[in-house]
């Protein structure tokens, strides 16, 4: 099925973006037409995903499965980075599952788990068999401990600021395969923002450049 066509997102474009999927949603996922109805009914089972990250996070796992990496058999491990509540971790899980790929896992990682990965894993572990529970691990450590092997394929959605450069800068010095969906920028150093080395520009360069686009702009 379309996902911009399928009734369900249809409707969902109708309510407000931050509005979370709870269980009087779960009419817009019945009757079951394809696997994004079963996603849709174990996010309203969970009842702390927005509607926007539920559309965003359903379209990023869609594109990373269907990518040429995604598919090799060879990769056996998902590394989830800066996984935040692990909604992609578990997508692609059940997505690889569905296709056939039994022996994948999925290590979700991130320096703090929020409360929110904590009532999604609970909906998933009650709802999905035990090959796809088994396959999930959500990791709370810094990025800098992650050590990815030559059958990892690395990914990440919402890397916010430098974070990116982080994790290009980790799927090269592995050889590893990384889909990265880039998010906001901040110039605060208080926030860790510096720009990267490779560059050559400076914070102070940087924050002048962007006081001459707010002048532009005003």
């Amino acid at each position: 099925v379309d996902a911009s066509r399928h009734p369900a997102v249809l409707e969902l474009l109708k309510i407000r973006p931050r509005t979370r999927l709870k269980e009087h949603h779960k009419h817009l996922f019945e009757p079951k037409r394809s696997l994004l109805d079963d996603l849709g009914l174990l996010v309203c089972d969970a009842g702390v995903v927005h509607r926007k990250e539920f559309l965003e996070t359903y379209a990023a796992a869609t594109a990373i499965h269907n990518s040429n990496s995604f598919n090799d058999i060879s990769y056996t491990l998902v590394a989830d980075l800066a996984a935040g509540h692990g909604l992609l971790g578990w997508f692609l899980l059940i997505l690889a599952k569905e296709s056939g790929f039994q022996k994948r896992s999925v290590v979700c990682v991130d320096r703090r788990k929020p409360p929110s990965a904590e009532k999604i894993n609970k909906a998933m572990r009650k709802n999905l068999v035990d090959t796809v529970r088994w396959s999930y691990t959500y990791l709370e450590a810094p990025l800098t401990a992650i050590m990815p092997s030559h059958q990892s394929l690395l990914v990440s959605v919402h890397a916010c600021g430098t974070l990116s450069d982080v994790l290009i800068e980790m799927a090269m010095r592995h050889g590893a395969p990384l889909a990265l969906v880039p998010c906001c920028h901040t110039i605060d150093k208080a926030m860790g923002y510096e720009p990267h080395q490779l560059s050559g520009i400076t914070l102070n360069a940087v924050r002048r450049l962007v006081e001459e686009e707010k002048k532009e702009a005003a």
